[in-house]
């Protein structure tokens, strides 16, 4: 346990105990501005630490130890002269702070014409409140108010971690990434008031980069289910409707629960979920639903003996498939009558027969994939993968129809440097290659960068380098 009394050359801690939730909290921000105009973190400033944006935009970050509520949140506005952007991390809030929290919501998006609500009201409802509680209204505005669980502080910065990843399609060996952060953030820059670049952080991140190219069952689709706006809404419904079922039981966790979801706090979700999934098992799709997107598919098929419903079942058939365990996913699948399938089911089943070399069976089923759901994008490219050689025009079409749905979409520009390949077709090779690496930030796979270098040497471009 640590101690710390007086600001100088800590970071801004004083008086906090333990160093840890703040070490955690700083690489799980850091991580979420990396792609949001981050220029540097820096341990410099009075506060714990600080991200520097892009024109030089500055986000104090102060994590305290404690809950939330009205006092403590009146306590730091006081204490605290808030005139730029000021972000408190706590280990969780109370209902009251909740409340305010919500309105001040409800009132900057009523502002921003999002919502459709009287904001002259909403302001004046939420003032009134900060007035009873001697809280600066305009201060309280400026400033944001997370929580980061301390008892979860590493899974919650790994997550961070991971969900970056994720949505770059790059693949980190995320416990030695962390484990490197944090000895550089806990060693040197809290204890000297240092700094982290952009560029120093994608240096690390590369260090701990082990991307390779793997089977087309692809992290995007791993994710689909929670950062699509169209699945959100429907997990909000979902939500909404087991909010009113256990009205006065169970209400106030599921509300959190869904802010959660809504976030992509799935960290904190899951665990929420775990502790009522007991008397309330309506939430075990979307239990195994969060532990299959965490990658803990050993944990999701140690379950697969408690449930019988339809929608758990697709997701142990999809942590076997990620564990690549084909014939188990296939069994999974069975389970259900497959009249009832959906278009979800049958692209698994295609992965899965793929998986095993059954390749015109995998084409059967990821062709009623899209006759079920003409915009699963993950679909079209990998039947693309499995047809280009055979039919290149077709192929082509899919690959066209993926882009157009999903333009960044990694794998069918890797798809489309193959079919480019099969031509000589050197420049559009060279062109796939390189979309391929800027949207998924792969930057050291093998195959991919023997193209590119093969396909540069043909053209003989100059400044090629053989980087495999």
């Amino acid at each position: 346990m640590n101690y710390v009394e007086g600001r100088k050359n800590i970071g801004g801690m004083q008086n906090s105990i333990g160093m840890s939730q703040q070490d955690c909290s700083s690489i799980k921000f850091l991580f979420e501005y990396l792609e949001n105009g981050l220029e540097e973190i820096s341990f410099e400033s009075l506060n714990d630490f600080c991200i520097v944006l892009e024109g030089d935009e500055r986000l104090y970050f102060q994590v305290k130890v404690n809950q939330f509520t009205l006092p403590k949140v009146s306590e730091l506005l006081r204490e605290n002269n808030i005139h730029e952007k000021t972000i408190f991390i706590g280990s969780g809030y109370n209902d009251k702070v909740r409340n305010l929290l919500q309105y001040k919501e409800r009132y900057l998006q009523a502002k921003q014409g999002i919502l459709n609500e009287d904001k002259e009201k909403l302001f004046k409802e939420m003032k009134d409140i900060c007035h009873e509680r001697k809280i600066n209204v305009k201060s309280f505005l400026r400033c944001d108010f997370f929580v980061v669980e301390s008892t979860n502080r590493i899974d919650i910065a790994k997550s961070a971690i991971e969900k970056w990843a994720r949505n770059k399609n790059i693949y980190i060996n995320v416990d030695n990434l962390f484990n490197e952060l944090i000895a550089i953030i806990g060693n040197r820059l809290r204890t000297t008031g240092g700094k982290l670049s952009k560029n120093e952080i994608m240096e690390l991140i590369k260090k701990h980069n082990t991307s390779k190219i793997e089977s087309f069952i692809s992290k995007k689709d791993r994710i689909s289910s929670v950062i699509e706006k169209e699945a959100k809404k429907d997990i909000a419904s979902f939500m909404d409707d087991l909010i009113m079922k256990y009205k006065d039981l169970l209400d106030d966790k599921l509300l959190l629960i869904k802010y959660f979801l809504e976030n992509d706090q799935l960290v904190e979700a899951k665990n929420k979920i775990k502790n009522i999934l007991n008397v309330c098992q309506d939430l075990e799709a979307i239990y195994l639903m969060i532990l299959n997107i965490m990658g803990e598919y050993d944990t999701v098929i140690e379950r697969e003996d408690l449930s019988k419903k339809e929608d758990c079942i697709l997701e142990f058939a999809k942590a076997h498939m990620y564990k690549k365990e084909f014939t188990q996913s296939l069994d999974c699948l069975s389970r259900v009558d497959k009249s009832k399938w959906e278009s979800t089911f049958f692209y698994i089943s295609g992965i899965n027969h793929n998986g095993l070399e059954d390749v015109e069976k995998a084409k059967e089923d990821l062709n009623k994939s899209i006759e079920l759901d003409n915009k699963n994008v993950d679909a079209y490219v990998v039947l693309a993968s499995l047809i280009y050689t055979s039919d290149t025009e077709l192929a082509t079409e899919y690959l066209d129809i993926a882009l157009y749905l999903d333009p960044e979409y990694p794998k069918a520009y890797y798809v489309r440097a193959q079919i480019s390949q099969l031509s000589d077709d050197f420049s559009a090779v060279i062109e796939n290659c390189e979309k391929y690496i800027s949207y998924s930030g792969d930057f050291e796979n093998e195959s991919v960068l023997l193209m590119l270098a093969t396909n540069k040497f043909h053209l003989k471009v100059n400044g090629w380098q053989m980087q495999f």
